[in-house]
C-alpha cells in the first residue's frame, strides 16, 4: 500500500492494512483491530461531499453519502483512493484530480 492512498472498505474486509477514514471503520469495525491510520472529516470534507452530492444528485447519479466524504477527504488531502467498487468513476469524471486507483474484486 502506497502512503498517498486511503483504503476503501473493500479493501480492508480483504486483510490490507493502512490509512483509512473513521467512516470506513464505521462500515466495517474489525479495521479498528489492525494496524490502521484514521483520518477524521474536517468541515471542508463535508462541504465538498454537499457539493459532489449535488453535483450528481443534478445528473441523476446519487451515490451513498458515506463514500461521497471519504473521497472528498481523499480530493481535500490529495491522496488516492484504493477501491473495488466502480461507481467512484462517476466522482472521477466530475473531478479529474481524483486518484481512484480500483482494485479487482
Amino acid at each position: 500500500m502506497a502512503k498517498d492512498e486511503v483504503l476503501d472498505t473493500n479493501i480492508l474486509m480483504g486483510g490490507q492494512a493502512g490509512t483509512t477514514t473513521i467512516l470506513n471503520a464505521i462500515e466495517y469495525p474489525k479495521a479498528l483491530e489492525g494496524a490502521n491510520r484514521f483520518l477524521l472529516p474536517t468541515r471542508k470534507d463535508y462541504l465538498l461531499s454537499i457539493e459532489i452530492a449535488s453535483n450528481l444528485l443534478r445528473q441523476g447519479k446519487p451515490l451513498p453519502a458515506i463514500d461521497l466524504v471519504v473521497a472528498a477527504m481523499c480530493l481535500n488531502r490529495r491522496m488516492a483512493l484504493r477501491t473495488s467498487d466502480a461507481h467512484f468513476k462517476l466522482i472521477q469524471e466530475l473531478y479529474p484530480g481524483f486518484d481512484l486507483r480500483l482494485a479487482t474484486k
